[in-house]
């Protein structure tokens, strides 16, 4: 019994950890909020190719004009975000959603992807740090929202 109940739990944690990200072509307005160099939202394409087993290419162009590369790396099931600049953000796949969570400088990054068959969403949201306090021995940092940027794109069908 107990080797028929742990073989169930192994089959449902591969289940879950085996969660696919996305492949293919998509498309729409990322939203900026705050307004970026008089930007409000801009034209964003995202195409994501599966390079093998364990790595994602991740190109996005933004306004027809302006190129970033990223790899998506998969290595012992943590997902980590390569900048290819010597920078890697780890992140968590769970169900349908990728998430990252990181610093630059005293700015706290949450970048969120999640997915069905039709779109791709991300919501990037930025925080400052506005305030810390020292009480009961524990040092308690606030952070107030500096901006988010947010779109809903479109899977395209392939030509």
């Amino acid at each position: 019994m107990i080797k028929i109940l742990s073989g169930l739990i192994l089959t449902f944690i591969s289940l879950w950890t085996t969660a696919q990200v996305p492949t293919g072509i998509y498309s729409g307005y990322l939203n900026l909020s705050p307004a970026v160099f008089g930007y409000d939202s801009l034209y964003t394409e995202l195409r994501i190719e599966q390079v093998n087993d364990s790595t994602y290419r991740w190109h996005t162009r933004y306004n027809d004009s302006l190129d970033k590369d990223y790899l998506l790396r998969v290595h012992d099931g943590n997902y980590f975000l390569d900048e290819q600049n010597g920078i890697l953000i780890p992140g968590e796949l769970t169900g349908n959603s990728l998430y990252f969570l990181y610093t630059v400088d005293s700015v706290i990054y949450r970048m969120d992807y999640s997915w069905n068959d039709n779109q791709l969403v991300i919501d990037l949201r930025y925080y400052g740090k506005s305030n810390e306090v020292l009480n009961e021995g524990f040092r308690i940092a606030g952070y107030f929202p500096q901006g988010r940027q947010y779109a809903v794109l479109r899977k395209k069908n392939k030509p």
